[in-house]
């Protein structure tokens, strides 16, 4: 099931520099790797590139996140004003960070997924 539409890549895109939007592979996608977290971290941790996720829940709605920063798995939020959320369906959105915090980009240590949502996508940038 592909979720990156050419109109979401699009979307998406309008929001990274040039150089971020070179290369995209894919890393993880759940219906090639499974549901299992650690295999998600596993793809995505062992990749040093700015990754873009995206995920459609149980209603349909299609949403994710543009990490500008490698994934660490530790307790602290780390990251920096370039990453951002995004809406893909049913309305297109992209929700940059305010400033207010340093809540940017987190990776759970022993973290154990039990919701619905389907992580379905996950590319890395240039």
């Amino acid at each position: 099931m592909l979720l990156l539409r050419k109109e979401y890549a699009w979307h998406i895109g309008g929001a990274l520099s040039k150089q971020e939007l070179e290369e995209w592979k894919l890393l993880y996608h759940s219906a090639l790797n499974g549901l299992s977290f650690n295999t998600f971290l596993g793809s995505i941790i062992n990749d040093n590139g700015l990754t873009v996720l995206i995920i459609k829940d149980n209603e349909g709605s299609i949403y994710g996140g543009y990490a500008s920063q490698p994934w660490e798995r530790h307790g602290d939020f780390y990251g920096d004003m370039k990453s951002f959320l995004f809406q893909l369906h049913p309305k297109a959105s992209i929700f940059r960070p305010t400033g207010a915090n340093n809540n940017l980009q987190w990776c759970a240590v022993k973290f154990q997924f039990r919701g619905h949502s389907k992580w379905h996508w996950v590319w890395r940038t240039n």
